[in-house]
């Protein structure tokens, strides 16, 4: 339960930082968030500036751990795993209830080189940003002396470079390199999910059966560890159909809402873990009744949070650097793994609002020029096929 008010309370420090920042800077605000207030799902957005700060608090704690023990791992209190684990899983359910869903909506052919061209200009820039400041904090630590070889130091910084499809080995030898840039492990996924769409595309086209589709790609996450990340995936595409589920029925948003805070609080006290069937299935009614605002889900749609979901990949990517700069050269190893409850949660809570000033700097910097840049159409315009399916990969998702 302590550990439960300390996160929260560390979460909201954070957010009332944020959104003290953008009171000072409006024009920040105007930056980030710009026009793109219309049309949007606010809430989704919310959710995803609030899943990137429980991420930042759940490394934090790792690190701790990490520092004393000399192992990374999850941490023993269900409530500071899941504050990281389920907030990755609902990442998951986040993309495949947006790609899933323009899957659903289309009426002509998806123009799927626009859709992977639009991924790579989103994620890869900033997911390189991230790389360079990891070799350069390596660079650092190794006390800028080669000591590998020039070709095991290309194959390493060729393995980092792979979106986590290859290994992540250390870097010039330093030791556990990972757990500078632990996160990575998560954007495979992505891509698979990415790498998929067309083929499910074509299923749903051929077959009209979605919970077919839905209830495959559960039974392939059954197959084994490497594969159990999947089954969030068709929870997040099940969640297009809940939501749209008697849409204008204030009971059954209700209904939801309180539904997903029981979900929470079942998930935190029963399992340690987000993986599983019934794991994902506690997690999906959360994602549902943030779909579905009501009631304490409806701070979702502050300003403050739709500007943290807009920054919410670079926090991702950034926080724990951020952190091994905090941990090993700013308290040194010993004296961070000594913190107690709240020195820790109150370091983390400063690092967390230079994390958002930082992500707000690549996210205007980095992101934003190559958002523009994934919008432009692929072929020219005068072309009848430069106009198809121009929609199928939304800068800003």
């Amino acid at each position: 339960m302590t550990e439960a008010i300390f996160g929260a309370m560390t979460i909201m420090i954070m957010i009332v930082a944020a959104w003290a920042l953008l009171s000072i800077f409006p024009r920040v605000y105007r930056a980030v968030v710009g026009d793109d207030d219309f049309g949007r799902m606010n809430s989704l957005d919310g959710l995803r500036g609030l899943l990137a700060l429980g991420v930042v608090v759940h490394h934090g704690i790792i690190a701790r751990a990490y520092y004393a023990s000399g192992v990374w791992d999850a941490p023993e209190s269900h409530f500071n795993n899941q504050i990281g684990a389920a907030a990755v899983a609902m990442f998951f359910m986040v993309s495949a209830y947006l790609f899933w869903g323009r899957v659903l909506r289309a009426r002509a052919p998806i123009d799927w080189v626009h859709f992977f061209r639009g991924r790579v200009y989103r994620l890869a820039p900033m997911y390189l940003v991230a790389v360079a400041f990891l070799l350069a904090i390596v660079a650092v630590e190794s006390q800028f002396a080669l000591r590998v070889s020039p070709r095991e130091l290309a194959t390493e910084i060729g393995h980092w470079m792979s979106f986590a499809f290859l290994s992540q080995p250390d870097i010039n030898g330093v030791t556990d390199t990972f757990t500078i840039l632990s996160v990575l492990w998560s954007l495979k996924f992505e891509w698979v999910l990415y790498g998929a769409l067309p083929l499910l595309a074509f299923a749903w086209r051929k077959t009209g059966s979605a919970m077919l589709i839905y209830a495959v790609i559960v039974a392939i996450s059954l197959l084994g560890r490497g594969y159990s990340f999947l089954v969030f995936f068709p929870a997040g595409m099940l969640a297009i159909h809940l939501k749209a589920w008697r849409p204008d029925s204030k009971r059954i948003d209700a209904a939801w809402a309180l539904g997903g805070l029981a979900s929470l609080v079942t998930l935190c006290v029963f399992y340690r873990y987000a993986v599983g069937i019934p794991q994902a299935a506690l997690i999906m009614v959360a994602f549902v009744a943030a779909l579905r605002p009501w009631g304490p889900w409806t701070l979702l749609r502050a300003p403050v949070m739709r500007f943290l979901g807009h920054i919410s990949y670079s926090v991702y990517l950034l926080h724990n650097l951020a952190i091994h700069v905090l941990a090993k050269w700013g308290f040194g190893p010993t004296a961070y793994a000594a913190l107690d409850d709240i020195q820790l949660y109150g370091s983390i809570a400063l690092l967390g609002v230079g994390v958002i000033a930082l992500s707000t700097a690549t996210y205007l910097l980095v992101e934003t020029p190559f958002i523009a840049l994934a919008a432009k159409p692929v072929t020219p315009r005068w072309l009848p096929w430069g106009r198809s399916g121009q929609q199928a990969a939304s800068g800003r998702a």
